[in-house]
């Protein structure tokens, strides 16, 4: 009688949608880590803060190696990168870190169509009335403004840490 198991070889460490992990490698090291995707969002890795080279693989639904990878680092050196990927199923999304020197580093994996702080407003306004409404975002998170459902005509705005106006936007 023999029984086979799949076997995770890497201690792997679960994060969150936005979540900044703070972390260092020694030259030949590697971290392992997974966010939970849904089908249709797409995932974001950003790896940056670095002070030497380190390489980033992504791989969905197992663990990424050096030869086996969905999407990985182009950018070499101190240079920050990032991997994209949008899921047709729910599936866990792995990601690797290798030392190719030792360094420091930070990895955040974003999940857009993420609905942690969804801001989904119907409102009405009359002729040159002027409405705000704010929206929080963790740095290299995509905010998504639409303006539908009219009858009317309206203007969108738009601008990042202060009050747009028809002219600063």
């Amino acid at each position: 009688f023999m029984l086979f198991a799949n076997i995770l070889f890497a201690n792997v460490t679960t994060i969150t949608s936005g979540e900044v992990v703070s972390n260092s490698v020694i030259k030949g090291e590697i971290h392992h880590y997974k966010i939970s995707v849904s089908t249709g969002e797409t995932v974001t890795i950003l790896l940056d803060g670095l002070d030497n080279d380190a390489d980033l693989h992504v791989r969905k639904g197992r663990e990424a190696n050096g030869d086996t990878y969905d999407c990985k680092s182009t950018n070499g050196g101190t240079n920050s990168d990032s991997c994209s990927l949008t899921l047709t199923s729910d599936e866990d999304v792995f990601i690797r870190i290798y030392g190719f020197r030792a360094t420091s580093y930070q990895v955040t994996a974003t999940i857009q169509n993420d609905v942690g702080e969804l801001l989904n407003v119907s409102d009405t306004v009359v002729e040159g009335e002027t409405k705000f409404y704010t929206v929080s975002a963790l740095a290299g998170q995509s905010i998504n403004s639409i303006l539908d459902g009219l009858s009317g005509d309206g203007d969108l705005y738009v601008r990042v840490g202060s009050k747009p106006t028809r002219s600063i936007y």
